[in-house]
């Protein structure tokens, strides 16, 4: 069978494309594909022991595998997005990760200042007014995005399936991200700065950060979108009605290096202490932590091995509090 022009550049055109794929010249993340990654955590229902929350400050800081050397036998998950925010549907979502059939469900809330500003708890996707002055890539997940979670929740859940199945085929034809070009051009790095596990933690072998690149985004993250009373107060009010379903409520905030730290505070206005209090007011545990014992690599997101020991740290932690309450 003779092909004509036609067939014939189509398929050199498929084989072109196959090459391509095979050929890429770097790959920045590695582990579950990254297409898939986000997407199979809202796919999760009624089929854990113990979840962790917040934003990408807990999603890259705590590792459920290293959790589980301290409660072992525990299934547990790390439900972090990139920019979430403590929102009611967030939080309802979070606990419905939890199996009512378990008979020690623990819901662990990673709280730091910009997941309870109005921009990112709130319900509705809308743009943010920071983000729509300083255009912000929150990751490499090939969209522009600000509140991770609540861009994925507006999807239908049909789309989200679809997104799950269709993932080895999206990743191995995904285009280049920025972090993949910054490695190919700009660096000596060929292997994957990123790894996604099947528990929902994304870990980070990234390189020492120059601060002065996130410290510049503190100010216009705050302006105009401080930590809210209100987010506040409705957050107190999720954890009392949570505790009183018989689910054990503990919270930290992720460890930051002291110029983060000190930033952040000024511009946000949160206050660990006063935050803390109310949090234990509310029938839940709060679980404090010195910044200084944990490496970030960029000022607020811990390296592979702090975060290693972090998470270990936290689940003895956790542990203990339950040791202390006869559970």
């Amino acid at each position: 069978m003779t092909l004509n022009r036609t067939q014939l550049t189509l398929l050199w055109a498929a084989v072109a494309v196959v090459v391509a794929g095979y050929a890429r010249p770097v790959q920045s993340v590695a582990g579950v594909p990254v297409e898939r990654f986000f997407y199979m955590k809202m796919l999760w229902h009624h089929e854990f022991d113990v979840v962790v929350a917040g934003d990408s400050r807990p999603l890259l800081g705590v590792s459920p595998a290293a959790m589980r050397e301290a409660l072992p036998g525990r299934r547990i998950a790390n439900f972090g997005f990139r920019l979430a925010g403590y929102s009611r549907q967030y939080v309802e979502r979070a606990e419905s990760l939890l199996d009512p059939a378990s008979p020690g469900r623990v819901l662990v809330l990673g709280v730091d200042p910009h997941a309870l500003t109005t921009n990112a708890a709130r319900d509705i996707d809308t743009p943010s007014t920071w983000m729509s002055l300083h255009p912000w890539r929150p990751g490499h997940f090939n969209v522009d995005l600000d509140n991770e979670f609540l861009w994925l929740s507006a999807q239908h859940p049909a789309e989200i399936r679809l997104a799950v199945a269709l993932s080895p085929i999206h990743s191995f034809f995904g285009r280049l991200t920025s972090l993949d070009l910054n490695q190919l051009f700009y660096t000596k790095e060929r292997r994957p700065m990123l790894i996604a596990h099947e528990d929902g933690w994304f870990e980070s072998r990234m390189g020492k950060w120059d601060q002065k690149n996130v410290l510049r985004y503190i100010p216009p993250m705050y302006k105009g979108n401080p930590v809210s009373p209100h987010v506040i107060q409705k957050l107190m009010e999720m954890v009392r009605g949570i505790r009183d379903r018989g689910v054990a409520v503990y919270g930290f905030e992720p460890p930051t290096s002291d110029e983060v730290g000190r930033l952040e505070n000024l511009h946000s206005k949160f206050d660990e202490k006063t935050f803390a209090a109310a949090f234990e007011a509310a029938g839940a545990t709060w679980l404090p932590f010195r910044d200084a014992d944990f490496e970030t690599w960029d000022g607020h997101h811990l390296s592979q091995e702090s975060a290693l020991r972090f998470s270990r740290a936290l689940a003895e932690r956790i542990a203990a509090a339950e040791r202390a309450a006869g559970r």
